[in-house]
């Protein structure tokens, strides 16, 4: 791997490595930095009541206080799966075993806050093309706070075989580096993938900082930027004699953006915000058919909207967006396009005793998930959890993806009726949908040691413009799991 290619989390690890020396003074009573929208909470391990438009989410969790501790935990698991490379239109049976370590660190000062989670291992597989592959993903975040607002830095990274839009099911993770390989920004800075073709082996990262400022106990200034981008390292869409029509490979792509905000709390459980969003899409190392007409290409998206939120301290979270999308697009030896859509983001959280609900929808621009060249995405998943007992955990978690491409890419097709060799050239804006639903089952022995099975649906279609012939083509995949997790005793930082 080329030095350009390190993650930015290398930097991050440097910065969360050196907080600053007035971080680390004795804590004292009078010491603790407000809420930046009416908080009452006395450090910053205890933000239960972030601005509307920030990075952060509301904590749901009981006993949200300060914690300093080092948990290490180990997986293993082994797979059935229908169909590893998500071949079009095929599917074979084929067995993975899995191995994972993971470790999460927590460490608070007086005004500044480290987090750290990581999961690393790989899987083998059994009468595949590949013998195995690693899977590597990282979320750091590193918080400094003073009396009126803080600054915070975050960066989300993974190497995976395939796009990690409902992976931690698939892969058995359970609690073990689910905090890293599902880590997930606002939809804004989200940089997953969303649909996912064949075992191609790809970097994903996404690095951000915000910074917030109280004016006020109701009223609050939110500014973030971040850099994201998605490269793939074989390149090689071949899958079974079917592909997708770019070229010869993935499109990678690296994404700039920033969001500005100001946040007014009506009352103690209803906020609104207002904000402005920029996103600048590119798109380097097309391949070769597509670098001799699309080189070049960006996309860029300016958001303007108006946000609402009910929030009540521990048990709900809703939040609801909306706001005109302009799209400019530009390409060579092409106009500029202008384009204007809706953008639409709604999250719904919900804690009970015993059972938790995450539910949330977007609707946006997005960089293409390496088969387009952005696309305009629906983005919805629903994740609920239920503990039946204290040994048994039941959860499910369902997604789905439909994708438009922004830019149409010239997709040469047979003319049905005519003989062999009678082909046309037609532009068509590429399409292709990913839906899955997970489930999963623990059983706990006891506060330590866990054993699991989970069954994964997952279903890939794409229209005809992003197949190498005629008609719509997909795939289809069954996965079941079954698994074993240990973690010792967290190790107390004092």
């Amino acid at each position: 791997m080329r030095i350009w290619q390190l993650p930015a989390a290398a930097l991050l690890l440097v910065l969360v490595s050196l907080p600053a020396a007035w971080a680390q003074q004795p804590e004292g009573p009078s010491a603790a930095p407000p809420a930046a929208v009416g908080q009452d909470a006395s450090n910053l391990g205890s933000n239960q009541n972030p601005p509307l438009s920030s990075l952060d989410q509301p904590s749901l969790e009981p006993g949200g206080g300060t914690r300093n501790f080092l948990q290490p935990a180990v997986l293993a698991s082994e797979s059935v799966d229908t169909n590893i490379g998500n071949a079009l239109n095929s599917s074979a049976i084929h067995g993975i075993t899995r191995a994972f370590g993971s470790l999460l660190l927590e460490r608070n000062w007086k005004r500044a806050e480290t987090s750290l989670a990581y999961v690393g291992g790989g899987q083998l597989y059994t009468g595949y093309s590949r013998t195995g592959s690693l899977i590597q993903a990282f979320d750091g975040e590193q918080r400094l706070g003073w009396r009126t607002g803080q600054f915070v830095v975050r960066d989300i990274f993974s190497y995976l075989p395939e796009g990690a839009f409902g992976a931690p099911t698939a892969y058995g993770l359970g609690s073990v580096g689910e905090t890293a390989l599902q880590s997930e920004f606002p939809s804004l800075f989200n940089s997953q993938q969303f649909a996912s073709f064949g075992e191609e082996p790809r970097i994903t990262n996404m690095a951000a900082a915000e910074i917030s400022q109280s004016f006020s106990p109701r009223s609050a200034l939110t500014m973030a930027g971040g850099y994201g981008l998605i490269h793939f390292l074989d390149n090689n869409v071949s899958n079974g004699g079917n592909g997708v029509s770019n070229g010869g490979g993935f499109i990678d792509s690296n994404s700039v953006r920033a969001q500005v905000a100001y946040n007014y709390q009506i009352t103690r459980k209803d906020l609104v915000a207002l904000s402005y969003a920029y996103l600048d899409f590119a798109f380097p190392n097309l391949g070769e058919t597509l670098a001799s007409q699309f080189a070049g290409a960006t996309i860029r998206t300016q958001i303007v909207s108006l946000m609402y939120g009910h929030r009540i301290s521990g048990r709900l979270d809703f939040s609801l967006g909306a706001g005109p999308q302009f799209t400019h697009i530009t390409q060579p030896n092409s106009t500029p396009s202008n384009d204007l859509t809706p953008y639409v983001t709604v999250l719904l959280r919900y804690r009970l005793s015993r059972t938790s609900l995450s539910l949330n929808y977007t609707q946006r621009n997005t960089s293409g998930s390496g088969l387009a060249l952005g696309t305009q995405s629906d983005i919805g998943r629903l994740s609920a959890t239920h503990v039946l007992s204290r040994s048994w955990e039941l959860s499910a978690d369902l997604g789905y993806a439909h994708n438009r491409s922004l830019i149409a890419v010239p997709v040469t097709l047979g003319i049905p009726g005519l003989p062999p060799g009678s082909e046309q050239e037609v532009v068509e804006a590429q399409r292709f949908d990913r839906g899955f639903v997970g489930l999963q089952a623990r059983y706990r022995f006891n506060r330590y040691l866990s054993s699991f099975v989970s069954y994964t649906f997952d279903d890939l279609s794409l229209n005809r413009g992003a197949c190498q012939s005629e008609g719509s083509c997909g795939s289809q995949r069954h996965l079941g799991v079954i698994g074993v997790e240990w973690h010792p005793r967290p190790i107390r930082l004092e």
